[in-house]
Protein backbone atom coordinates (compact mmCIF):
# COMPACT_ATOMS: atom_id res chain seq x y z
CA UNK A 1 0.00 0.00 0.00
CA UNK A 2 1.56 3.22 -1.11
CA UNK A 3 0.45 6.56 1.27
CA UNK A 4 0.42 9.87 -0.54
CA UNK A 5 3.28 12.66 0.13
CA UNK A 6 2.10 15.82 0.30
CA UNK A 7 5.12 18.70 -0.69
CA UNK A 8 5.23 20.72 2.56
CA UNK A 9 4.48 23.88 2.66
CA UNK A 10 7.00 26.81 1.52
CA UNK A 11 8.47 28.88 5.00
CA UNK A 12 7.99 32.08 4.25
CA UNK A 13 10.72 34.64 5.43
CA UNK A 14 9.07 36.73 8.42
CA UNK A 15 8.86 40.22 7.69
CA UNK A 16 9.34 40.99 11.94
CA UNK A 17 12.99 41.79 11.78
CA UNK A 18 12.90 44.30 8.99
CA UNK A 19 9.94 46.08 10.99
CA UNK A 20 12.09 45.95 13.90
CA UNK A 21 15.42 47.80 12.28
CA UNK A 22 12.58 50.28 10.32
CA UNK A 23 11.57 51.33 14.30
CA UNK A 24 14.74 51.37 15.60
CA UNK A 25 16.09 53.87 12.78
CA UNK A 26 13.18 55.90 13.04
CA UNK A 27 13.60 56.20 16.74
CA UNK A 28 17.28 56.83 16.18
CA UNK A 29 16.66 59.66 13.96
CA UNK A 30 13.92 60.98 16.32
CA UNK A 31 16.45 61.07 19.34
CA UNK A 32 19.20 62.94 17.81
CA UNK A 33 17.41 65.51 15.40
CA UNK A 34 17.29 69.10 16.27
CA UNK A 35 13.55 70.62 15.37
CA UNK A 36 14.36 74.31 14.05
CA UNK A 37 11.62 76.93 15.29
CA UNK A 38 10.23 78.94 12.44
CA UNK A 39 10.22 82.80 11.96
CA UNK A 40 6.87 84.08 12.34
CA UNK A 41 7.79 86.26 9.28
CA UNK A 42 10.50 86.80 6.68
CA UNK A 43 13.45 88.36 9.01
CA UNK A 44 16.44 89.64 7.35
CA UNK A 45 19.25 89.12 10.38
CA UNK A 46 21.89 91.36 11.22
CA UNK A 47 25.67 90.36 11.11
CA UNK A 48 27.92 89.96 13.68
CA UNK A 49 32.04 89.17 14.17
CA UNK A 50 31.52 87.29 17.21
CA UNK A 51 28.94 84.88 18.24
CA UNK A 52 27.99 83.24 21.74
CA UNK A 53 25.57 80.05 21.94
CA UNK A 54 22.25 81.03 23.40
CA UNK A 55 20.02 78.52 24.59
CA UNK A 56 16.75 80.54 25.72
CA UNK A 57 13.49 79.40 24.85
CA UNK A 58 11.55 82.82 24.77
CA UNK A 59 11.67 84.27 21.97
CA UNK A 60 10.99 87.69 20.52
CA UNK A 61 10.65 88.30 17.28
CA UNK A 62 10.68 92.60 15.74
CA UNK A 63 9.54 92.77 12.05
CA UNK A 64 11.57 95.51 9.74
CA UNK A 65 7.78 97.68 10.38
CA UNK A 66 8.11 97.18 14.32
CA UNK A 67 5.68 94.28 14.47
CA UNK A 68 6.90 92.46 17.85
CA UNK A 69 6.03 89.04 17.41
CA UNK A 70 5.95 86.09 21.33
CA UNK A 71 4.24 82.87 21.54
CA UNK A 72 1.83 83.36 19.00
CA UNK A 73 1.00 87.22 20.27
CA UNK A 74 1.53 89.88 18.04
CA UNK A 75 2.25 93.56 19.20
CA UNK A 76 -0.06 94.76 22.24
CA UNK A 77 -1.14 90.70 23.10
CA UNK A 78 2.54 90.35 22.94
CA UNK A 79 3.79 93.17 25.64
CA UNK A 80 0.60 91.15 27.78
CA UNK A 81 2.05 88.39 27.50
CA UNK A 82 5.72 89.99 28.84
CA UNK A 83 4.00 91.49 31.40
CA UNK A 84 2.47 87.95 33.09
CA UNK A 85 4.88 85.90 32.49
CA UNK A 86 8.28 88.41 32.81
CA UNK A 87 11.09 85.89 31.62
CA UNK A 88 14.50 86.52 32.87
CA UNK A 89 15.96 86.03 29.72
CA UNK A 90 14.99 86.38 25.86
CA UNK A 91 16.17 86.14 22.77
CA UNK A 92 15.69 89.19 20.69
CA UNK A 93 15.12 88.46 17.34
CA UNK A 94 14.89 91.72 14.90
CA UNK A 95 15.50 92.30 10.85
CA UNK A 96 18.62 93.95 10.27
CA UNK A 97 16.47 96.70 8.47
CA UNK A 98 14.78 97.52 11.79
CA UNK A 99 15.94 100.93 13.33
CA UNK A 100 18.62 101.05 16.47
CA UNK A 101 17.26 103.73 18.31
CA UNK A 102 13.52 102.05 18.51
CA UNK A 103 15.55 98.50 19.11
CA UNK A 104 16.93 100.67 22.26
CA UNK A 105 14.09 101.65 23.11
CA UNK A 106 12.43 98.29 23.30
CA UNK A 107 15.25 97.16 25.34
CA UNK A 108 15.06 99.65 27.80
CA UNK A 109 10.82 98.58 27.99
CA UNK A 110 12.16 95.19 28.31
CA UNK A 111 14.54 95.85 31.58
CA UNK A 112 11.23 97.82 32.77
CA UNK A 113 9.39 94.34 32.61
CA UNK A 114 12.27 93.02 34.90
CA UNK A 115 14.37 90.79 32.07
CA UNK A 116 17.49 90.78 33.23
CA UNK A 117 19.19 89.12 30.42
CA UNK A 118 18.68 90.14 26.72
CA UNK A 119 20.71 88.52 23.72
CA UNK A 120 20.06 89.30 20.23
CA UNK A 121 20.36 86.66 17.40
CA UNK A 122 22.46 87.29 14.16
CA UNK A 123 24.09 85.65 11.87
CA UNK A 124 27.86 85.65 11.91
CA UNK A 125 30.34 87.33 9.58
CA UNK A 126 32.12 85.18 7.34
CA UNK A 127 35.60 86.48 6.92
CA UNK A 128 37.06 86.47 3.67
Amino acid sequence: MRFAVYPGREKKESIIPMVNVIFLLLIFFLMTSSFIIPDPFELNKPYADSSNKVSTEERLYISKTGKVFISDKVNENAWRYLKQSTPEELLLIADSNFPAKDLLNISEKLKELGIIELNLLTNQRIEE
